[in-house]
């Protein structure tokens, strides 16, 4: 705990202090130093039994890790197999056997791509809505967003409208608060608006040969049972419905 402290402070004081490379350099070799000395003293430990909680952080680590990969899996297949939302929206032969008079918010993982619920509803069911929103939620890396930061909208033609959502890693995630005025303030009822949202089907690798294989499988299982995004998001169920599709790791 100790060294991994004085690492993260060692970052810190690189990244947002601005100190010189040699004034951070020398302070990570005083700090490690000391801290190493204390570390090594307690290796006689791990066969007493220390090798438990090293054992338990290793795997929530790689719980962790496995989470952050298989997210970054899906985004890329994501921007993969879609194309570049302003490049949706110049398209003038979208046909459709009917439209809308609602206003449909998508939410999106690869920000400025077509989710693939939008490019689905619009190129496989062939509909289309009278006003159409695609909103990315982003987590940064602090722990508060002031409102002046949270929303930024980009009016992309005449029915579709881009909103970029920020949040603190520490703030709750209520899209409809948040995005309500928004769009009430560029003439959206955001009471008569519904959401569409992408279910993703993690389908794993049928054998196991490498890591890379592993972390696949224990992001399937995690996936299958982690938070679903109309609970995380704050979606009004009554007003939501998902699209799922497969996504092959």
């Amino acid at each position: 705990a100790m060294v991994t402290t004085s690492i993260l402070f060692i970052a810190q004081v690189n990244r947002a202090w601005g100190w010189p490379k040699p004034a951070v350099i020398l302070l990570g070799v005083c700090l490690l130093s000391l801290d190493a000395a204390f570390a090594t003293s307690n290796l006689t430990k791990l066969h007493d039994g220390g090798w438990l909680p090293l054992t338990i952080a290793g795997i929530v680590i790689f719980v962790m890790v496995s989470w952050r990969r298989g997210l970054e899996s899906v985004v890329a297949q994501q921007v993969r197999f879609t194309e570049p939302l302003d490049g949706f929206v110049a398209r003038k032969e979208r046909a459709s056997d009917g439209v809308s008079p609602r206003t449909a918010i998508f939410l999106s993982r690869a920000g400025a791509m077509t989710p693939v619920a939008l490019s689905r509803m619009a190129d496989v069911m062939k509909i289309r809505f009278n006003r159409a929103v695609v909103v990315s939620v982003w987590i940064v890396a602090r722990p508060r967003v002031s409102p002046e930061e949270r929303v930024r909208v980009t009016l992309l033609d005449g029915t579709f409208v881009q909103v970029d959502l920020r949040f603190g890693y520490m703030q709750q995630i209520d899209v409809p608060s948040v995005l309500g005025p928004a769009l009430s303030a560029r003439g959206i009822d955001p009471d008569e608006a519904i959401y569409v949202i992408g279910h993703e089907r993690i389908i794993p690798p049928d054998e196991i040969f490498r890591l890379r294989d592993v972390v696949a499988h224990v992001f399937a299982f995690l996936a299958r049972n982690a938070e679903r995004s109309v609970d995380r998001f704050g979606l009004p169920r009554a007003r939501t419905m998902e699209i799922g599709y497969p996504v092959k790791l």
